[in-house]
């Protein structure tokens, strides 16, 4: 291959990969916000649907969650509390682990790495984040329970 067609291969991997860049900023934008426990982190909000498709979902919860559709989320969150409250503890799990950009979340703390473990995030903090990330449909409803 000569010079000038490798070069310009790499020119085009890099435009490739500055749109694949822009195109998820814009998608999935970041935002910094303060947990209850103080920690300060970097968040981006995720689809419950786009949660699924990851595989961020245990087989197992996505068939409670089939139960909840439609739900406003505190009756979601009771529903699933009430039927099996560890499949909730899973779904806030799965939430934290996808939405925290900063510090990232693994299975073990580990502070030289910038690592959180899972376990090492408070539940009031997990309760924050997922209902950060539904704040939107939280938000609706509210609206229309003051219509009515």
């Amino acid at each position: 291959m000569s010079e000038q067609f490798e070069q310009r291969i790499k020119q085009s991997q890099s435009a490739k990969r500055t749109n694949l860049a822009e195109w998820f900023a814009e998608r999935v934008p970041e935002q910094e916000i303060d947990l209850p426990s103080g920690l300060h982190v970097v968040a981006k909000d995720i689809d419950l649907e786009d949660l699924i498709l990851i595989g961020g979902i245990p087989n197992t919860l996505v068939n409670q969650l089939a139960k909840v559709e439609g739900m406003s989320n505190t009756e979601a969150v009771e529903k699933i509390m009430a039927d099996d409250p560890a499949s909730m503890g899973t779904l806030l799990d799965a939430y934290v682990r996808a939405a925290l950009i900063e510090p990232r979340v693994g299975d073990e703390t580990d502070i030289q790495n910038g690592v959180l473990g899972i376990k090492d995030i408070p539940g009031k903090d997990k309760f924050f984040i997922f209902e950060w990330m539904n704040r939107e449909a939280s938000s609706v409803k509210s609206f229309r329970e003051g219509e009515w």
